[in-house]
């Protein structure tokens, strides 16, 4: 067998852990500028949402993040205790409470919007404008692609393969 010192990895063949890759790395770079305003990496889209919607409910803004009004609530109390959120009854419905950016939250977008910019900027700078549309539309295919198969797997009966070969090919 022939020792090929050019071949990349089997693992690093696979269009999937590059992306987790990506994505892991793009994550900490994230958590790294965002600690330095004191939000976790999944906080300013909370935070932007909740500037667009002004004064909206905890379970608006969770339609509006597609996830559970429950999964929001820790994040938001998280917020709310470090001083960028405050929460205030509905004059109308007493049972609902609004959520409203505090001036530290504001702060907090001001900041946020500039540590983005300056990952985005270097993102884009290694990429021509062509070079960039084209990641984009590969990017928006990817994610077409696996919404199509996520609903597929969804909705399919889980099958076990006893033959090893049969899930290679």
């Amino acid at each position: 067998m022939a020792d090929n010192q050019n071949a990349q990895p089997e693992h690093q063949l696979h269009l999937g852990w590059k992306l987790k890759d990506l994505n892991h790395l793009h994550h900490g770079v994230m958590q790294n500028a965002l600690g330095k305003i004191g939000l976790h990496s999944g906080q300013p889209r909370i935070l932007f949402t909740i500037d667009h919607l002004e004064g909206a409910s905890q379970k608006e803004i969770a339609a509006h993040l597609r996830v559970s009004p429950a999964s929001l609530a820790t994040s938001l109390k998280r917020m709310q205790k470090a001083g960028f959120l405050a929460r205030s009854s509905d004059k109308h419905d007493l049972r609902v409470n609004k959520i409203e950016l505090t001036a530290q939250g504001r702060q907090a977008i001001a900041a946020c919007k500039k540590q983005i910019h300056i990952i985005d900027q270097t993102l884009k700078g290694c990429f021509s404008q062509q070079e960039l549309d084209q990641l984009i539309s590969y990017l928006d295919r990817i994610y077409s692609a696996l919404q199509t198969l996520n609903t597929t797997m969804e909705n399919a009966p889980l099958q076990i393969h006893s033959d090893a070969s049969e899930v290679n090919t």
